[in-house]
This record gives structure tokens, sequence and C-alpha cells, in this order.
């Protein structure tokens, strides 16, 4: 199996993580309490929902993109690597905020998925990081 192949299995699987984020950002709001401050300020709370719904089109769209031309990121070149780059730093970013920011349970199953999911993202960048270098230095164009 090469270099190339095992990447792009790696790639279909930041693909799908791409598309479970869908349900946590339509569950974010009554998770993290957002909903009663939002609404106070009816102005806040549409602008919230309309970035919400943006981000989330963005993210199921390049994971999409992710799924389906796996192979083709895989392989490597000069859109790939940047591609793949720019997904790093927004997942490396998603990390960042779900650690520093997003509040913890006090119990130990609270504890254990935040830090479970801050895993995952970090995983994920990693992952694209991983196929921008390798894009990068394999097929340079």
């Amino acid at each position: 199996m090469n270099v190339e192949r095992i990447l792009s299995y790696l790639l279909v699987y930041c693909g799908v993580i791409h598309l479970l984020n869908v349900p946590a950002l339509a569950a974010a709001p009554r998770l993290l309490e957002w909903r009663e401050p939002t609404e106070r300020a009816a102005k806040g709370a549409a602008w919230l929902r309309v970035q919400s719904v943006a981000l989330g089109i963005v993210i199921v769209g390049l994971g999409a993109v992710v799924i389906v031309h796996a192979r083709e990121i895989a392989y490597g070149g000069t859109f790939s690597a940047s591609i793949t780059a720019v997904l790093s730093l927004f997942w490396a970013y998603r990390t960042l905020v779900h650690v520093r920011l997003y509040a913890r349970s006090g119990d130990e199953a609270g504890y254990r998925i935040h830090w479970l999911l801050g895993t995952l993202f970090a995983v994920v960048s990693a992952s694209y990081f991983a196929v921008s270098w390798h894009a990068y230095v394999a097929h340079p164009m």
C-alpha cells in the first residue's frame, strides 16, 4: 500500500468528521446555553443563525470535496498542499476554541467527552497537515 493510498483513506476520515460537525453546530446553542442570551437581542440571534448556517454550508462543502476528491488531493501538487494547509489551520483553530472556550461539564463523563473531542479535532488538524506536507514535498510544482 503506497503513501498516497493511505493518505486518501485518511482524507476520507477527515471529510466524514466535517459532516459529523453539522449536528454539533445545530446542538451548540442549546448545549452551550446560547439560546436565551441571543434571543434577548433579536438582531444578534438572527445574525448568529445566519452565520451558523453559512459555517455549516462551508464545513459540509469542504468535507464533501475532500471525500469525493481524496485520491487527487492525496497525490499532491500545489492546490492539494494549499487546501490541506488551510484545512489544517481551520481544525487547529477549532481545537483551540474547543479546548479553551467551551465549557466543560463538572462530571467525569463531560470531562472525558470534552477532551475526546479536543483530541479528535487535533488529530484531524494533524492529518491535514501531514497530507499538506506530503503534497508539498512529494510533488512540488
